[in-house]
């Protein structure tokens, strides 16, 4: 089950990523993207935490890599958008 769920964080917060690359810098589904990235992140996180396997726990890294990269698209699109 963490596997399916660490899989499915990492796709999402790529395409997000993606998404948000190619557009033109905007705050478009800032809410949502802001949820989801922090979602990621803070599951992902206690998912290292209890570190069942070592797969489960490189997937975790993973995702806990591109929720971070993500907010900080996230947060530069803001400051973008807004300065």
């Amino acid at each position: 089950m963490r596997r399916i769920l660490l899989s499915l964080f990492i796709l999402i917060n790529s395409i997000a990523i993606f998404v948000s690359i190619t557009e033109t810098l905007s705050i478009n589904y800032f809410s949502i993207r802001l949820i989801i990235a922090f979602f990621t992140l803070v599951i992902s996180i206690f998912f290292i935490l209890i570190k069942s396997n070592h797969f489960n726990h490189i997937l975790a890294i993973m995702s806990v890599i591109l929720a971070a990269s993500h907010l900080i698209l996230i947060a530069h699109s803001a400051y973008i958008y807004l300065y």
